[in-house]
């Protein structure tokens, strides 16, 4: 039966291999692998002096708690100590600063009449350490927020006047920064095995970055990018059926054929948020909402290398298609590495088949005959001469810019998937009536079509940031528009250079 005095938690831990507390991420919290030592959270009652003893270190807190650090082999046999009350191991705290600050009404401090930031004030706390590699404790350069660390558990070289512990100066946790943790934490071997300091700080003088401010480069950067390969969204695989479809066969899309407008688009979208990014985004607090961290403790690890096997094979394998004969075409290549997942159990069937959008297979399904139809039945040519007397005798790349614009308006109040099917045929039939390569009007479709990140309804990846980062409508607008502005402008010089329309 389970020590009683012990929490569940570090019952756990004691009862797990070394392997699966790894695999874990919360139950080797408070281990230390080199010394194999545990440093432990009691509550206790009569004279500090007895909870010491031969290779435990006590450090006593406030209101009969203490921080123990000891064998794992000793902490049953502590436990059973009279005074020792109840014991428990450091937890992994994620969020802990946005929720800490909520609940000790920091934020309305900060936010109120007065705004009272605490900016130019040095804060000092006394706890059970810090780690300084800590985004929290970071300046936007990298460099670290903390002028003095002192480490009383490592002996060496203390701060003048004191006799225990070692000193590090603000110059040696930034030198530990640069090197990155493996050999920062050599440098400047100070930790927090229990949490307790860093948490403590981290509320008390922890940088309030913003979430808006990350996750909207997040879900622009996932946007965009996914306009590298054809895969990326559905918009590409559209663009790629409708090129092959209408010229009969005679042009073909390789994996990798949109990378030539996809990855220079990516640079300079990267480019400029980081310029221009913290001057368009909303400084917003964070909302009550948080992405929590999925646990996998419970996964195997051959699951997780199995996948990346199959995923590389995969891509490898639609990569390859065009250039070896014998291998199946794309679709079949990505249905055996699915197939591949469920026969080795990584995947039920249930959860194979639960992970289609079927909104979209089915969409795409019943658009595609559509654009057949377009073609097939004439209505496509009757659609681009209505374009074309309006616009006149327009050159091709007047019309590829009013296509663009038209497509991206659209994918912003609607689906980005129905826009492109529909618009696609279309932008074809009007180049090809016009004497020029349809091929780069198409991709500006499509391409335009990616650009969703002017509304929270654009694509599904704009409303998953609304509540953790509070993010509102308003938010969207002007980082979208300027970003939208650049990739219109790297399209319209790009598309004709690799595709050009004579």
């Amino acid at each position: 039966m389970p020590d009683q005095k012990i929490d569940n938690l570090l019952n756990l831990a004691m009862d797990a291999t070394p392997q699966e507390r790894r695999k874990s991420g919360n139950l080797n919290i408070g281990y230390d692998p080199a010394t194999r030592l545990w440093d432990v959270i009691i509550k206790y009652s009569g004279p500090e002096s007895g909870l010491a003893g031969n290779g435990i270190q006590v450090v006593p807190l406030l209101g009969s708690y203490a921080v123990v650090t000891l064998p794992e082999s000793e902490i049953d046999e502590y436990s059973h100590r009279v005074q020792v009350e109840f014991m428990e191991k450091p937890k992994r705290l994620y969020f802990e600063l946005f929720q800490a600050k909520g609940a000790s009404c920091i934020r309305t401090v900060q936010t109120g009449r007065n705004g009272l930031t605490g900016k130019g004030i040095l804060t000092g706390v006394v706890d059970s350490g810090v780690d300084y590699f800590h985004p929290d404790f970071r300046n936007a350069d990298g460099s670290s927020r903390i002028l003095r660390l002192w480490d009383q558990s490592i002996q060496g070289n203390p701060p003048q006047g004191y006799v225990t512990g070692t000193e590090y100066t603000k110059e040696q946790i930034d030198e530990a920064l640069a090197l990155g943790e493996n050999q920062g934490r050599r440098l400047v071997p100070s930790s927090d095995y229990s949490g307790h300091g860093t948490s403590v700080l981290g509320i008390a003088a922890g940088s309030n970055i913003k979430p808006i401010k990350l996750l909207m480069p997040l879900v622009i950067g996932a946007t965009i990018g996914a306009d590298v390969t054809i895969i990326g969204s559905p918009g590409n695989l559209i663009a790629k059926n409708t090129i092959e479809e209408f010229s009969n066969g005679s042009m073909t899309v390789s994996f990798f054929e949109y990378a030539k407008i996809g990855i220079p688009m990516l640079i300079v979208v990267a480019i400029f948020l980081f310029f221009f990014g913290s001057k368009l985004i909303n400084d917003r607090e964070a909302g009550n909402e948080t992405l929590q961290e999925p646990d996998y403790s419970s996964v195997p690890k051959w699951h997780g290398t199995l996948t990346i096997v199959v995923l590389v094979l995969t891509i490898a394998g639609m990569v390859l298609t065009d250039y070896v004969d014998f291998l199946p075409p794309m679709h079949v290549t990505a249905c055996c590495g699915a197939i591949v997942l469920v026969l080795f159990g990584v995947l039920s069937q249930k959860e194979a088949f639960a992970s289609f959008e079927m909104l979209t297979v089915f969409m795409l399904a019943f658009m595609m005959p559509l654009g057949t139809a377009l073609n097939d039945t004439g209505a496509g040519k009757m659609i681009a001469g209505a374009v074309i007397s309006v616009t006149g005798q327009s050159s091709p790349m007047i019309i590829m810019a009013s296509l663009w614009i038209l497509t991206w308006a659209l994918t912003q109040v609607m689906s980005n998937t129905a826009a492109c099917t529909l618009l696609c045929p279309i932008a074809w039939t009007i180049a090809e009536s016009l004497g020029a390569d349809p091929r780069a009007v198409v991709i500006a479709v499509f391409i335009a079509s990616s650009v969703a990140v002017c509304t929270p309804m654009a694509i599904p990846a704009n409303s998953m940031i609304i509540g953790p980062g509070n993010v509102r409508f308003k938010d969207f607008l002007k980082p979208g528009l300027a970003v939208s502005l650049v990739c219109f402008m790297v399209s319209m010089i790009l598309l004709p250079i690799f595709y050009p329309f004579y």
